[in-house]
């Protein structure tokens, strides 16, 4: 494989895949690599199983100038890449900063992201420029989110949604209201103003922080 085309083995769950696409995306701009995704079974299982995650995954990835193909293999070995992404868990301040840190400690030297870095790009569905996107019901959130901050208010159900579909909702929306999940994964990867819930005081990720990638 020639040097400007880095391998990448990416496992469980579907959160921690979107997260962990920060990576290829970053050294595509800053070294000027492409990347070869290898979707393996590491340290989680796949909630919609593997081969089901990798077809819907096909047309997000087909999408990301960086990517030189997708593949997947269950039993990905680490000396069979270059980077072997499930280790991001054995990085010893994991819940301590957010999860970019820890990805581009352990696989890009370090580096930092620009401020409001969004790193996947996905087509919007017509009709949601005015969009609150609301994931596992805030109701009182949610319609103060709507008010203040713009018109309408989608609710979404994920497990009913293809992954394209979900990518459409939340980059055609102005705004994602939810928790810590994969629908907010993508919301962080696409770089949308969002919501965020933290941890179980409902302490929030908002304000001046709502785009900024580097938080969540």
């Amino acid at each position: 494989m020639p040097d400007s085309v880095k391998s990448y083995a990416i496992g469980p769950k579907l959160g921690d895949f979107i997260h962990a696409l920060v990576v290829p995306a970053w050294r595509w701009i800053s070294r000027g690599e492409k990347a070869a995704i290898w979707m393996c079974e590491e340290g989680d299982k796949w909630s919609a199983g593997m081969e089901r995650t990798y077809t819907e995954l096909i047309p997000i990835m087909e999408q990301q100038p960086w990517v030189d193909r997708f593949r997947f293999s269950p039993d990905m070995k680490p000396e069979e890449v270059d980077f072997f992404m499930p280790d991001f868990r054995k990085h010893p301040r994991l819940f301590f900063q957010p999860f970019s840190h820890t990805y581009l400690d352990l696989f890009a030297d370090g580096d930092r992201l620009p401020k409001n870095f969004a790193w996947l790009k996905y087509p919007p569905m017509p009709g949601m420029q005015w969009a609150t996107v609301c994931h596992r019901g805030y109701p009182e959130l949610s319609s103060e989110a709507a008010n203040k901050r713009y018109l309408g208010l989608e609710s979404m159900n994920p497990a009913s949604m293809s992954l394209s579909d979900l990518f459409a909702l939340i980059s055609g929306s102005l705004f994602f209201v939810g928790d810590q999940s994969a629908p907010a994964a993508i919301a962080s990867a696409l770089g949308k103003p969002r919501m965020i819930e933290l941890n179980r005081r409902r302490e929030f990720l908002e304000g001046e922080n709502t785009t900024d990638a580097i938080y969540f």
